[in-house]
């Protein structure tokens, strides 16, 4: 049994050899959406927003929508922040987070990580209750009226296979044999 294994990893290791892998590619990337004279956009209104820049992650571009009143399905009391994909002709696989940040750079909020499909149906996704705006405005205050919302999103990518290069085949093994054979003598032959 031994020499059939032995036999059957020699034979293996002389055939070409090819593989492939699939990869999922990903694009990460941070927007920081700076908010100054918040105490100017208190009031503004529900469904009032402000907006980033747009700024392009993975082949697709994105825009932080902040509602300083909120949202009306966002409960009363808060202020709202969402993720808006401005590419929504196809779907968009991303995992991204929207937090706020204070004096000093300070994470404020800690929310998880979101991962979602943006589509035509669903371009934007984020936080109805995003931060109690009383809170909201204790952080601006301590950072002379201004705040960062910062966006890390990470846009996946379609999946694809490639080939991987091929290992040329070993050269054969000898084969040994036991031979029984002689050297042959010339008898007879001296010099």
């Amino acid at each position: 049994m031994a020499s059939n294994s032995t036999s059957a990893v020699s034979h293996a290791q002389c055939l070409p050899k090819t593989s492939s892998r699939c990869i999922t590619p990903t694009f990460t990337s941070t927007h920081d959406f700076e908010i100054s004279s918040y105490p100017l956009l208190e009031g503004i209104g529900v469904e009032r927003l402000v907006s980033s820049t747009v700024f392009s992650v993975g082949g697709f571009n994105w825009v932080i929508y902040f509602f300083p009143d909120g949202v009306r399905n966002g409960g009363f009391g808060n202020a709202s922040a969402f993720l808006n994909c401005l590419s929504p002709e196809m779907d968009v696989r991303a995992r991204f987070t929207l937090n706020l940040l204070g004096k000093d750079g300070v994470q404020v909020t800690k929310y998880e990580e979101v991962e979602d499909t943006f589509s035509s149906e669903c371009v934007y996704l984020g936080y109805p209750q995003f931060v109690d705006r009383s809170r909201l405005r204790s952080v601006s205050l301590e950072n002379n009226g201004s705040f960062i919302i910062r966006c890390v999103l990470t846009v996946i990518g379609e999946p694809y296979t490639e080939g991987r290069h091929v290992i040329p085949p070993s050269p054969p093994l000898p084969i040994l044999r036991d031979s029984k054979r002689s050297v042959m003598r010339i008898k007879g032959a001296h010099h």
